[in-house]
């Protein structure tokens, strides 16, 4: 089967990224025979999780389209349609808004069928520029002949607020093997508040209001009333991080929060956390929860998306409502004032991310529905 895939650059590793990665690690090339073309503003280095020699290596298997805003769009589709008839893809298959755009417009020219995976959009929780750009985004896919969502919640949100039938869910997932083999320091070892022995609650997450961040600080500033030997470490960049410095100060706990701003190396935050926190408004399914839970930490989450299903194991201690900063505490009171109970859930969390999340079912599941779609078995709307 071949497939052209088309991703842009947006200078960061995210779920999508790890996806792509992971699948040219592991799929085999008599199974997909995998074109890259890159929609990137940066001609040395066209996709971040792709070593750039591969581009000048192999010219072509991987493509690059120079991306300078929307006046590189009429160019863009003339260079996707060439790269198209060069290696006669079965399938094309993109992973975010300007590929959906090129594929979009690109599609009136070709009849080769065009799979685009939606890794999750902001809704209302999103600053206008970015529900704008998810607006247009939503319209695009309709023309796809499939759409590949990464939960369960997205999937009903695609076909009961979107209108879209022809979608299939394909759970977002974690590199269980890879996390596994993850060397494990010492807990305080890079922690950024040196010499403290105490319990860290943190998350990994971007910075902007759908994420409750704000509701977590809040919880954590009533925590240290009742259990003071804490700290709270939140890892990620975004608009709100300023905000969120002030809040800790308007609530006098600046010196035991600590906002890093970007990491490339999540998992050595994450592997310092003793309890991670998914404090959301609105989630599909977060990557960066499964991560943890894969890590063994236990991860107390508000009941969003499919969150719900993956905390189902501990929901009594390990579910909240979103927003609801007492119940919130009152849940981090009883993981911090119980060592077994930490270990016991995040043992069991592991153990569900080992059997329902791992990066060969969502592959297998990724290659069943482009094998589909290439030999063209699916009819409209079939899920």
């Amino acid at each position: 089967m071949r497939v052209l895939v088309v991703k842009s650059n947006y200078a960061r590793i995210g779920g999508p990224e790890t996806l792509l990665a992971s699948i040219l690690n592991r799929v085999d090339p008599n199974e997909l025979d995998l074109t890259f073309l890159a929609l990137s503003h940066d001609a040395q280095k066209p996709l971040p999780f792709l070593d750039s020699q591969s581009f000048e290596e192999q010219p072509e298997k991987f493509q690059l389209i120079l991306w300078k805003g929307l006046t590189s769009l009429p160019r863009g589709i003339f260079l996707f349609l060439k790269v198209v008839k060069k290696s006669r893809p079965q399938v094309i298959y993109t992973h975010d808004m300007r590929a959906n755009m090129v594929a979009f417009f690109a599609s009136f020219f070709t009849s080769i069928p065009w799979v685009a995976h939606v890794h999750g959009w902001l809704g209302k929780t999103a600053i206008l520029k970015t529900r704008i750009f998810e607006w247009i985004d939503q319209k695009l896919v309709r023309r796809a002949q499939r759409v590949l969502v990464g939960s369960e919640y997205l999937k009903t949100q695609m076909r009961e607020i979107y209108g879209l039938s022809q979608v299939d869910v394909v759970p977002n997932f974690v590199d269980w093997d890879a996390i596994q083999k993850i060397s494990t320091p010492d807990i305080h070892e890079k922690s950024p508040f040196p010499g403290f022995r105490g319990l860290v609650i943190g998350t990994a997450s971007r910075l902007h209001p759908g994420k409750g961040i704000d509701t977590l600080i809040q919880a954590f500033a009533r925590l240290t009333q009742t259990i003071p030997d804490v700290r709270c470490l939140v890892v990620g960049e975004g608009s709100e991080k300023a905000r969120l410095q002030q809040l800790a100060r308007d609530l006098k706990i600046e010196d035991r929060v600590v906002l890093t701003g970007y990491v490339e190396d999540v998992f050595t935050y994450l592997q310092s956390f003793h309890i991670y926190v998914l404090a959301s408004l609105q989630e599909s399914l977060p990557v960066s929860l499964l991560e943890a839970l894969a890590l063994g930490k236990p991860a107390v989450g508000t009941d969003v998306g499919d969150v719900g299903r993956v905390l189902d194991f501990g929901k009594k201690h390990l579910l909240v409502p979103p927003g609801d900063t007492d119940q919130l505490c009152q849940a981090l009171i009883r993981l911090c004032q119980s060592p077994e109970l930490r270990e016991s859930l995040g043992r069991e969390g592991s153990e569900v991310i080992k059997r329902n999340y791992s990066i060969s079912a969502a592959i297998e599941k990724i290659k069943l529905v482009l094998g589909k779609i290439g030999n063209r078995e699916y009819e409209n709307g079939e899920s």
